[in-house]
């Protein structure tokens, strides 16, 4: 165990205590706070933070999720982020409701009671808990499935279950040639009586209970395991929200948007007739980000032009990043400005540590103490690793095996 250390999420005033020896986004999963996440790795940016005062240590990460520039900002990854002092964190990309409503983890030991071929390459797996023997979680939400016989190595299914199947959850697991986890399924090493274990719950695909907007769900293979928890769920409690879930698609999509068509279509599939379907529901002028990829966009020239298409790549995040950003500017809720860094000291990467710079004029900022002192006061200080940033913006931001994420 290391130095503990209090942790503070603006603009919602939440504090969690974080353990040096572990990052802040585990820290608040132990604590039931349900901050956004992906791939919980330093991948894909979805737990992107503002570093408002603080010392954090780093543990390796992409820098297409964090960018050097980006650090040099103050911005870090709270997957990735160890506490060396006490923090005040801005997040970007929440929900409130979902952040208050998360319940802590749980490690369960469970054990394969049934195996069921759904498809060609899908099977469902039921797994019994042996200890403890309940498991709570939302509709919607994930698990780690430990891969046997690898350690600390995981893959993340999605629940189909409802919580109240007491004693037992339901997972939908794709077979891929060699998966870790799934490869185990398909050649018969994970048979009935296989003792598994799983930790969650994880996951922010769930019902807002404050809000009543109609539901449109598309999900396919065995990404429609959260979906189906979900209507479950609202089969169950009788909740007449409306909700589609099918293939008409197009058509659905007409109706929501009075006949225009999405102004933007993400695309994290890239395969399997995607991209020809996500094309077909575009209004004129409309963006095309391709994410996921596997085959070629073939799309008639004249088609791109008359209708004025955008056709965009990008890796994970980047669309995310860009369509939070421009929804706040517009609401006058971002500002954006100038920024200048130094920083030095090292971390766990080798890489310089980050910290907030003395009285760094971010939008929330304020002075950073040590010993009771504000910098620039009283007696000389200790050199620090410093990030003097001015502004930021707002950030949104998915995960492993076999799981679907809106």
């Amino acid at each position: 165990m290391g130095e503990m250390h209090n942790v503070r999420f603006e603009p919602v005033g939440i504090h969690i205590e974080v353990d040096e020896d572990e990052t802040v986004l585990t820290a608040a999963f132990r604590q039931g706070v349900m901050l956004m996440h992906g791939c919980k790795e330093g991948q894909c940016s979805a737990c992107k933070s503002f570093l408002l005062d603080g010392d954090v240590d780093l543990d390796k990460y992409s820098t297409f999720a964090l960018p050097d520039f980006e650090e040099a900002e103050g911005w870090t990854l709270l997957c990735r982020a160890h506490p060396m002092s006490d923090l005040e964190v801005e997040l970007i990309n929440y929900d409130e409701e979902i952040l208050r409503s998360g319940l802590p983890l749980q490690t369960v030991q469970t054990r394969v009671t049934a195996i069921e071929e759904l498809t060609s390459d899908i099977r469902r797996l039921v797994l019994s808990l042996v200890s403890p023997g309940e498991f709570v979680f939302h509709p919607g939400q994930y698990v780690d499935v430990r891969v046997p016989g690898s350690g600390d190595e995981h893959r993340s299914f999605s629940m189909a279950s409802l919580p109240s199947n007491v004693g037992e959850v339901e997972l939908m697991i794709k077979l891929y040639p060699d998966g870790h986890f799934s490869g185990l399924l398909a050649d018969g090493s994970i048979a009935k009586g296989q003792e598994l274990a799983i930790t969650g719950p994880y996951g922010t695909f769930t019902l807002r209970e404050s809000s009543q907007r109609p539901l449109l769900m598309i999900g396919g293979g065995a990404g429609m395991a959260p979906i189906l928890s979900l209507l479950r769920q609202m089969e169950l409690e009788e909740n007449d929200r409306p909700a589609t879930f099918g293939e008409k698609h197009h058509d659905t999509i007409l109706d929501m948007t009075s006949g225009f068509g999405a102004e933007v279509i993400v695309d994290f599939v890239g395969e399997g007739g995607a991209i020809e379907t996500g094309v077909d529901l575009l209004r004129e002028a409309g963006s095309y980000f391709v994410i996921g990829y596997g085959e070629n966009i073939n799309v008639p020239t004249i088609d791109i032009i008359s209708r004025e298409i955008n056709f965009v790549g990008n890796l994970v995040g980047s669309y995310n990043d860009l369509a939070e950003l421009m929804s706040l500017t517009a609401q006058g809720k971002v500002t954006l400005h100038e920024l200048v860094c130094a920083r030095r000291g090292q971390r766990r990467d080798g890489r310089p540590r980050q910290r907030t710079a003395p009285g760094a004029r971010h939008p929330h900022a304020r002075r950073n103490r040590v010993a009771g002192r504000l910098h620039g006061q009283g007696p000389a200080l200790q050199p620090r690793r410093a990030t003097a940033a001015a502004g930021g913006g707002r950030r949104a931001g998915r995960h492993g095996e076999g799981d679907a994420r809106p």
